[in-house]
């Protein structure tokens, strides 16, 4: 008899775990990829921005890309400045929607002539 009222207990408990699951944040991830193929060896300082807070800081080069920066699903507005050497003050700003579940990577064009 305990043990049929166990299993009972465990199946009635099942769908309140199903239904947190539901209710749970939905993530995503952002990383930033630098592409500045004209620019030689060039490394960049550069600050990484989700929603105008600052999530991160690195070095890198052409090819290179971030750490990964969890973040919620939905429409997030993604920034990169560069903060020191010759391209100081270079900043990416755009709006994109993240999916759930999913690594997004924004690339930073960076152009030199």
């Amino acid at each position: 008899m305990t043990q049929k009222l166990s299993v009972l207990t465990a199946l009635l408990c099942l769908p309140a775990i199903a239904c947190s699951n539901d209710e749970a944040p939905k993530n995503a991830a952002v990383q930033f990829l630098v592409q500045s193929p004209f620019c030689g060896p060039t490394v960049y300082q550069l600050r990484f921005l989700i929603d105008l807070a600052v999530v991160g800081n690195d070095t890198l080069r052409d090819g290179r890309t971030s750490s990964r920066f969890t973040t919620t699903a939905g429409p997030h507005r993604l920034g990169a400045v560069i903060t020191g050497g010759t391209f100081a003050g270079f900043t990416l700003d755009t709006t994109v929607t993240l999916r759930t579940d999913t690594l997004f990577t924004q690339v930073v064009d960076i152009y030199c002539s």
